[in-house]
């Protein structure tokens, strides 16, 4: 199991750098990186003035899973864990697709139980969305709304398994939209779904 994440930082006159990407327009060091789970991970940079050191830091990074997966498949008559596929909601015309049974439970919720979803155990976990969509086109089914976590604008895995997504729904000869939205308002289609709700909410008090 293996987990992205982006870390930043906010520095100013970045001149020099170590093992990470610099954003000048930003005033923003980030690093893109891969973890085990449990793996720790350090980060260092020197900011220099004119050939003056005038900052260095180093940081430690952990990065633990939010979920545990448990499989016995490896001893005699044990079970193994399997990528099933989560569903919630209705059968609707239009289904939406996400990583993850909770996220995609609360989303259904946030959206006053009006958008159903299928959700998929991690995004590398697809091989059995073919047969999903096949049965979603037999059951009157039109599109596909893919709505993965947005740090596929650093994440190669996510931006791929979208492109996948995508070809195995067009496959099925559905309609595939691909969702973004603005990263400030969340990674995630959950996260993204209750900030906009929260700012609906202050706009129609003001």
């Amino acid at each position: 199991m293996r987990i992205y994440d982006h870390f930043t930082d906010e520095v100013f006159n970045i001149t020099h750098q170590e093992s990470c990407h610099i954003n000048q327009d930003k005033h923003e060091i980030r690093w893109e990186e891969s973890f085990n789970a449990g793996e720790e991970k350090y980060f260092s940079y020197s900011v220099k003035n004119k050939g003056t050191r005038i900052s260095h830091t180093s940081a430690k990074a952990v990065v633990h899973p939010r979920y545990i997966w448990f499989t016995s498949g490896n001893r005699n008559g044990g079970a193994a864990a399997k990528n099933d596929i989560h569903f919630v909601g209705e059968l609707r015309e239009v289904m939406y697709i996400t990583e993850g049974a909770l996220k995609a439970d609360v989303t259904y919720c946030l959206s006053n139980y009006k958008k159903s979803f299928l959700a998929v155990a991690g995004v590398t976990c697809l091989s059995r969305l073919k047969d999903v969509f096949e049965y979603y086109k037999k059951k009157g089914v039109k599109e596909i709304r893919i709505a993965l976590d947005m740090d596929r604008v650093y994440n190669h895995v996510v931006m791929e398994s979208i492109e996948k997504i995508q070809k195995m729904v067009e496959d099925a000869e559905l309609a595939a939209t691909v969702l973004e939205w603005d990263g400030q308002m969340g990674k995630g289609i959950d996260d993204f779904t209750l900030e906009y709700l929260i700012q609906r909410g202050k706009k129609k008090r003001m």
